[in-house]
């Protein structure tokens, strides 16, 4: 799983960039053109521009420090292997920080966006709003249990 996090950490940083600036770079969009099709692509990226278009910025930095996020997770996990206490628990203040960072970012996008709105429609919005709640309490419930001991 880590190796997973580590490799896709690029391609979530860099998914959104194309919408704020045409032809900047994005590994998952050339992958995908490589993969499927440049076609695919382009109308991917068409199609989307609406939906981003009122929270770009703060989507944006919920895809950077969610692919900061990817790369936090696995070297927080082999700290606590390596039995590291005290830079395990500097990760985990980094990482909980910029959970709630990132997920800002993800609020900023869905208090902006009606959910017919949204890219894939209401029912997207909806999952990514359940997704954001699970998220955010998850991370609390860990940070109160690590506090508690």
């Amino acid at each position: 799983m880590s190796a997973v996090c580590v490799g896709y950490a690029p391609i979530a940083m860099t998914e959104l960039w194309p919408y704020a600036s045409p032809g900047a770079p994005a590994f998952g969009e050339w992958i995908l053109a490589h993969v499927v099709s440049p076609r695919y692509v382009a109308d991917a990226l068409a199609t989307r521009i609406g939906p981003y278009r009122h929270s770009l910025v703060p989507m944006i930095v919920h895809s950077v420090l969610g692919g900061v996020l990817m790369l936090l997770g696995p070297a927080q996990v082999l700290t606590a292997v390596r039995g590291r206490t005290r830079l395990h628990r500097v990760l985990g203040v980094l990482f909980a920080v910029t959970v709630y960072a990132s997920m800002a970012g993800a609020g900023l996008y869905l208090a902006r966006t009606a959910p017919e709105d949204a890219f894939s429609g209401a029912a997207f919005w909806i999952v990514l709003a359940t997704i954001l709640v699970g998220t955010v309490m998850s991370v609390t419930f860990g940070v109160l249990s690590a506090v508690g001991g």
